[in-house]
């Protein structure tokens, strides 16, 4: 058993399982923190939002193409069936890395000042398309 272990290639390990956390930790805490800023209306908040949602949006693609390379590259999309919860997963994560990245885009645009409900809209829509990416990984985990 212990030779078989010491005997794997660390590339051959998978690397997205390791790293997924840290993208959803950070985007998700920036939606709960705008989230928080916006019902309070305590400013002081602001100075949390702009760190998390951009170490989200830069670490997410890193991510991304790690599941990529542990899915065989762009072979998962080869004989995609559109049943398969690992289709959907690439999908919705997608979104969820296009709405985050949104969400940073706009808040320069306004410089750190966007509309409530614009703000609210976009934080809420990442937490949900990372609640969704979640439940399709687990799907394809547990089932």
């Amino acid at each position: 058993m212990l030779r078989s272990v010491l005997a794997t290639s660390l590339w051959d390990m998978p690397i997205h399982p390791a790293l997924v956390h840290f993208p959803i930790a950070f985007l998700f805490t920036a939606s709960v923190v705008i989230v928080a800023r916006h019902a309070t209306g305590r400013v002081a908040l602001e100075r949390y939002i702009a760190p998390l949602l951009v170490t989200g949006v830069i670490t997410l693609p890193v991510v991304m193409l790690a599941g990529l390379r542990d899915a065989g590259w762009l072979d998962l999309f080869r004989d995609a069936d559109a049943g398969q919860p690992l289709i959907w997963h690439a999908l919705v994560s997608t979104g969820a890395a296009a709405s985050a990245a949104s969400h940073v885009a706009v808040r320069v645009r306004f410089e750190g000042k966007p509309n409530r409900i614009v703000d609210l809209s976009l934080a809420a829509t990442t937490a949900w398309l990372l609640v969704a990416t979640g439940l399709l990984a687990g799907e394809m985990v547990y089932s």
